[in-house]
Formats: structure tokens, sequence, C-alpha cells
């Protein structure tokens, strides 16, 4: 696809192994992880997506992982300290496909169509779209000024906000 490649962030994925009576193990591992992530790149702020709570599929340990995830980030973060943000996944696809409700397989068109290397994993490009959310909601320096067919009707602010 044609169009400007637009500051492509850094993502990857890690994968949490912990469950059970390993289930703390699982959670320090992450803490050590992402203390070493955010020193070897010099972090100056944390952002994940909001775990969502209420109504939320899957057993008992998947729901105490994500919340002590959410937790351990904000320990992190004040630990380090830097910044820590949070959103729903509804905010951040609305900012970055300009559509609250979309899905991962627009996510993923969106990173296709900016040139954002994800490596065809949809973590990586929700990822990808909760930076790009950050940035516009955190980083006043930050400007995307794009409109593309795809998402033609994305309005762009004077501040650069996707509408």
């Amino acid at each position: 696809m044609d169009g400007p490649v637009v500051c492509p962030p850094l993502t990857g994925v890690y994968e949490l192994n912990g469950s059970g009576s390993r289930r703390g193990l699982g959670l320090l591992r992450f803490c050590n992880w992402l203390l070493n992530k955010a020193d070897e790149h010099g972090a100056e702020m944390i952002f994940y997506e909001a775990p969502i709570y209420a109504g939320m599929p899957g057993t008992g340990n998947v729901k105490f992982l994500l919340i002590g995830l959410a937790a351990m980030t904000e320990m992190i973060a004040a630990s380090i300290p830097i910044r820590c943000e949070n959103q729903t996944v509804q905010t951040i696809r609305k900012n970055f496909i300009s559509n609250g409700h979309g899905n991962k397989a627009m996510v993923m068109a969106r990173c296709d169509q900016l040139r954002w290397e994800y490596g065809g994993d949809d973590n990586r490009a929700d990822a990808a779209a909760a930076w790009f959310s950050a940035k516009l909601d955190f980083d006043r320096a930050f400007r995307f000024e794009t409109v593309t067919p795809l998402f033609s009707n994305a309005a762009v602010r004077a501040q650069g906000k996707v509408a």
C-alpha cells in the first residue's frame, strides 16, 4: 500500500507462563522483563490496555493474572519512577482505526497501511495501536496528519487526534 511511514513503534509480545502455584513466578518474571525493557529503551512512560473485569470470560487464573499484570505494571512505573497510563480497548481502537468497536483484523490492516512491522501477530498489532493512542493522548508534540482511503471517515483535528 502507498502511504507514509509514520514513526513506527517497537513492539513485542511477552508470553506469561504461570498457573496455579506458579502464578507468582510468572508475575515476577514479568516484572523483571518490564524493568529490563524500560531500562533498555529509556522509557519515559508505560502505557497498557486496561484489563476488562466485568463479564470477562475465562478462568479465575486468567482474571487473577490480568489484574496482577496491571497492578505490577503500575508498581514498576512507580518504582522507576515514570508515568503510567492505560485506556480501554475501545478508546485505543477509536484513536487508531476511528472505530471503537473495530476488530483485530482492522487493527492489523491499519498497521499494514502504515507499514508498521508486527510480524503478523495480532497482539503486536494491538500493542502498536495502544502506542499510537498513548502518543495521541499524552504526547503534545505528536502529530499524525494522514487521512487514508481505507479509513476515509477519519477526520484529523488540529491537535493531531483522529476523530
